[in-house]
C-alpha cells in the first residue's frame, strides 16, 4: 500500500521573507525545509507541497500580483526554480549560481527576476520570467569585502530602464538596468557617517525614495536620485538657499542633526527585519526583532512615537497583505499570525518549532503527539488538526532538547536536554488513560496532577552529564508512569523513581552514545549493539553485537514484549 503525506507541520523562520500571501485569493505560501507549502482558505490542514530542491531553501519571492513564485537552495544544485502560482507547478529552472542564493524579487510588473549569490560568489543575475533566460548579470562591488546580501527591492517606477537595490551588510547598492541592451550600472549608495547594517529594504511608491531597516532598529531615508543618504523633506536645499551654502554643505550638516527632519527614524528597540509600503502608498509597516509591528510615516517631522500597531509573539521575520484583510506575520519561532488591518488581537494561524526536531513520540492514548526540538522547545500537537496543545521551554540556558516523552495519563512531560538535565512539564491536566481512549478514567501517574500547560514541575539536574559527556538521547516513561528510563551520550542507561527523582539503576554496556530505548528496557547505540536489560540484577541479558552494518538509530518493542525492531544508518530494519 502507498503512502501519501497527510500533513506537513512548519515555517522555516530562518528565510527572510519565507511567507507570502496571494494578493487576491485566500491562499498562502510559506518555506518549510526544502520545499513551499500552498495553504488554501486560511485553513493549515488544506496544502499543496511544492517540491523542487534537494537541499535546505535560502531565498522565497512571489511576484507583486501573484503570478510566479521564485525558490533559491543552498548546496551543490543551488538553482533558482520559477513556479507557476496558480498552476503550482514549475516553470523555469536557473542554474547558475554555484554555492547559495541569497536573496530573490521580482519587478514590479512581474517581467523580471532578480537573484543575487552568497558572498563566495557575489554575482548577481536578472532572468526574464517568461523565458526563463539570462538578460543581464553583473558582479557585486567590492569583491574582497565579501559581505552577505541581506536585502532586494525593485522600484515599482517604470519606464525605459528599471532600478532595484540591494544590501550587503553596511552596504547600499542601487542598480540601473536597460533590459532591452542587456546592460546594468551598479552604485554604492552614500552613507556618509551613517554605518549601520542593513536587513530589509522597500521603495517608495514613486520610487524615488528607497527605505532602509537597519540592525539597530531605525529606518533610514535614501534619495535615489542623488543615490544618498540624507534628509527626507528637502531641507538640505532649503538650508543651502538660506545659507548661500552648496546642498552638500547642508546634507552634510543634516547628517549632524536629530531634530525636525531626521535621516534615521528609531521605530523598534531591535533591528528591523521586514519591511512593507502601507496600502495607502505614504506609510511604511514595520516588523522588527523585538515582536513589535509598527505603523510609520517617513515623511513625518522629528521622532517617531507613535506605538506599535500590535505585538506579535515572536521576532518578526516576514510581512505579507492577506486578501482577506489583514496582515500575516511570520517569526523566527516558526509561528504565522493575522494581524487585523485596524489592529487588535493577533490571532495565530501556525504554530511551529524552529531547528531541527530531536524526538518524535506518540501518547499512549494515540490522540497527540509529543515533540522535541534542537532549538530548545518541546511541544504536544493534536493528532487530529496539529494544533498546538502545550509548548515549554527554559529560560537562561541554550541547551537543546534531544529527548521528550509522555507519561501514560499523558499529563506530564518529560524531556531530556543537551545538558544533561531531565526536566518534567505540565501538560495541562489528565488527557485520558494509558492505551486507552481520550477522557478515560486511569490512575494518575505520580506528581500527575493538572498543571497550567507548560509549566515547570521538577528537574533531575546532571542525570547524564560526566567530565567527558553530556545530553540525554533517549528517554522512556515506564507503562505504569512510577518510573523513567533515560540513555546519556556516554552509552549509559539509568532508571529513575518519578516520586522520588532518585536514581534506581545505572546499566552501562554501550560505549557510544544511546540513540534510542524502550521499556522494558532495550537500547541501542551509535556502537552497533543491542542490549535487553533485566533491572532486577542490573545487567544485560541478552546483548546483539553488529546487529547493523552501521549505527543503529532507533528501536521498537512489540505490546507482548517478543519481538524488536531496529532501524540504522544502513538503511536496513531487522
Amino acid at each position: 500500500m502507498a503512502m501519501r503525506i497527510r500533513h506537513i507541520k512548519g515555517f522555516n523562520g530562518g528565510v527572510a521573507g519565507g511567507l507570502a500571501a496571494h494578493p487576491s485569493e485566500r491562499v498562502m505560501y510559506y518555506v518549510v525545509g526544502s520545499s513551499v507549502l500552498a495553504v488554501f482558505e486560511g485553513d493549515p490542514t488544506k496544502q499543496v507541497q511544492l517540491r523542487g530542491h534537494d537541499d535546505e531553501l535560502t531565498a522565497f519571492a512571489m511576484s507583486p500580483r501573484g503570478t510566479f513564485l521564485a525558490t533559491g537552495q543552498r548546496g551543490a544544485n543551488s538553482d533558482v526554480v520559477i513556479w507557476d502560482a496558480r498552476g503550482l507547478a514549475q516553470k523555469h529552472r536557473f542554474q547558475e549560481h554555484n554555492f547559495e542564493v541569497c536573496a530573490l524579487a521580482f519587478s514590479s510588473d512581474e517581467r523580471l527576476l532578480a537573484t543575487v549569490g552568497n558572498e563566495r560568489e557575489r554575482r548577481v543575475f536578472v532572468l526574464d520570467t517568461a523565458t526563463g533566460k539570462i538578460v543581464s548579470n553583473t558582479t557585486l562591488l567590492e569583491p574582497k569585502a565579501r559581505r552577505r546580501t541581506r536585502a532586494l527591492a525593485w522600484s515599482p517606477a517604470c519606464g525605459p530602464c528599471y532600478v532595484f537595490a540591494s544590501a550587503a551588510d553596511m552596504d547600499l547598492y542601487l542598480y540601473t538596468l536597460d533590459p532591452f541592451k542587456g546592460w546594468v550600472n551598479c552604485e554604492k549608495v552614500v552613507t556618509g557617517s551613517v554605518r549601520k547594517a542593513v536587513h530589509a529594504l522597500c521603495f517608495s511608491a514613486d520610487g524615488a525614495w528607497l527605505f532602509a531597516g537597519t540592525a539597530s532598529g531605525d529606518v533610514l531615508s535614501i534619495n535615489v536620485a542623488r543615490r544618498a543618504v540624507q534628509v527626507r523633506q528637502g531641507a538640505p536645499a532649503a538650508a543651502a538657499r538660506r545659507r548661500r551654502t552648496t546642498p552638500r554643505d547642508a546634507e552634510r550638516a543634516a547628517l549632524r542633526v536629530r531634530g525636525r527632519s531626521q535621516v534615521m527614524h528609531q521605530v523598534a528597540s531591535a533591528g528591523v527585519s521586514a519591511l512593507l509600503l502601507a496600502p495607502d502608498g505614504r506609510r511604511l509597516l514595520v516588523g522588527a526583532l523585538d515582536s513589535s509591528l509598527s505603523l510609520f510615516d517617513p515623511r513625518g517631522e522629528g521622532p517617531h512615537t507613535a506605538p506599535p500597531l500590535a505585538a506579535v509573539p515572536g521576532a518578526i521575520v516576514a510581512l505579507s497583505a492577506a486578501a482577506g484583510g489583514g496582515l500575516l506575520v511570520g517569526t523566527q519561532q516558526g509561528d504565522i499570525s493575522l494581524v487585523p488591518a485596524a489592529g487588535g488581537r493577533v490571532a495565530p494561524v501556525l504554530q511551529s518549532q524552529r531547528g531541527a526536531l530531536r524526538d518524535l513520540v506518540w501518547a499512549p492514548c494515540g490522540g497527540s503527539l509529543a515533540t522535541a526540538s534542537a532549538s530548545g522547545t518541546v511541544c504536544v500537537w493534536d493528532a487530529a488538526t496539529l494544533g498546538l496543545e502545550c509548548r515549554a521551554a527554559l529560560h537562561n540556558t541554550d541547551a537543546a532538547a534531544q529527548s521528550v516523552a509522555l507519561s501514560p495519563d499523558g499529563a506530564l512531560l518529560v524531556s531530556g536536554w543537551s545538558d544533561g538535565d531531565i526536566h518534567c512539564h505540565g501538560r495541562g491536566g489528565a488527557q485520558g488513560g494509558a492505551g486507552g481512549a481520550p477522557g478515560a478514567p486511569a490512575r494518575p501517574a505520580p506528581g500527575a496532577a493538572a498543571h497550567a500547560p507548560g509549566a515547570a514541575l521538577w528537574c533531575i539536574p546532571q542525570a547524564h552529564a560526566t567530565a567527558h559527556s553530556a545530553g540525554v538521547p533517549a528517554l522512556q516513561v515506564s507503562h505504569r508512569g512510577h518510573f523513567i528510563a533515560s540513555g546519556g551520550a556516554g552509552g549509559e542507561v539509568r532508571v529513575w523513581d518519578v516520586a522520588s527523582r532518585e536514581l534506581v539503576s545505572h546499566l552501562k554496556h554501550h560505549v557510544m552514545p544511546i540513540t534510542d530505548l524502550k521499556v522494558s528496557v532495550v537500547s541501542v547505540g551509535l556502537d552497533r549493539a543491542v542490549s535487553v536489560w533485566d533491572l532486577r540484577c542490573d545487567a544485560a541479558v541478552r546483548v546483539v553485537q553488529d546487529a547493523h552494518q552501521h549505527e543503529i538509530t532507533c528501536v521498537a518493542v512489540n505490546h507482548a514484549g517478543t519481538l524488536i525492531a531496529t532501524g540504522g544508518a544502513d538503511c536496513a530494519v531487522f
